[in-house]
């Protein structure tokens, strides 16, 4: 699942379409979002096994994307963090939900190849076994 703020939503298809490549199934809340908005990011998060945290301060200051972070937090899914917004370092309730966990950076600083290859590889190792997918 790939929780983010709509503005970075163009680079994150491009993820996600690299991750699909990559023979993972990855949900993001501009499809099947036939319920209410919060129901659909509640079955999001519940169907996951590993949730993509974009972080930006427009991610920080969205209500929805807090409520979306912190529910994952709370079901224990495991966190993946990725940096979309140059110069960006979270505080707050982002700060304390992300701690000490390596992100990767899409902010355009870095080769976003290279980093694709990065978040595949943390991905596999989060699971222990590199043929695991990500669950919609």
């Amino acid at each position: 699942m790939i929780s983010y703020n709509w503005s970075h939503q163009k680079e994150l298809i491009a993820i996600r379409d690299c991750l699909i490549k990559q023979g993972f199934d990855v949900w993001m809340d501009i499809e099947n979002m036939f319920d209410s908005t919060l129901q659909a990011m509640a079955d999001g998060v519940e169907r996951a096994h590993v949730v993509l945290i974009c972080m930006s301060q427009k991610y920080k200051d969205s209500p929805n994307c807090r409520a979306e972070a912190e529910y994952a937090f709370k079901r224990g899914k495991i966190i993946i963090p990725l940096k979309m917004e140059r110069g960006y370092e979270p505080d707050g309730w982002l700060g304390i939900l992300i701690g000490t966990k390596v992100f990767y950076d899409f902010s355009g600083k870095y080769d976003v190849e290279k980093k694709i290859n990065e978040l595949i590889r943390a991905i596999q190792i989060s699971y222990g076994n590199v043929s695991m997918k990500i669950q919609n």
